[in-house]
């Protein structure tokens, strides 16, 4: 289910984890990966690296982050910015 900020009835299409998730991606100039994104998170809200890593699929399905290859891990950077999303 992709994420069309014209045809959203919600003020956000975030849950807590996503959301946490999205503003480390929205922080950063560069694509980042699973490892950039768990390390920058603040301890409290980040939970294991696989749950970063699943909260990271599921926002590239919505089409909120692109994914490229970048050797043998994936790099993810924003396709909606922060505005756009409020």
């Amino acid at each position: 289910r992709r994420f069309v900020p014209s045809r959203t009835g919600l003020s956000t299409p975030l849950g807590k984890l996503e959301q946490a998730v999205m503003e480390v991606v929205w922080e950063q100039r560069e694509p980042v990966s699973v490892t950039d994104v768990h390390e920058a998170m603040p301890q409290k809200s980040r939970g294991a690296y696989n749950t970063v890593k699943t909260t990271l699929e599921r926002l590239a399905e919505k089409g909120i982050v692109s994914r490229s290859k970048a050797g043998k891990a994936f790099r993810y950077a924003p396709v909606v910015s922060k505005d756009e999303l409020e």
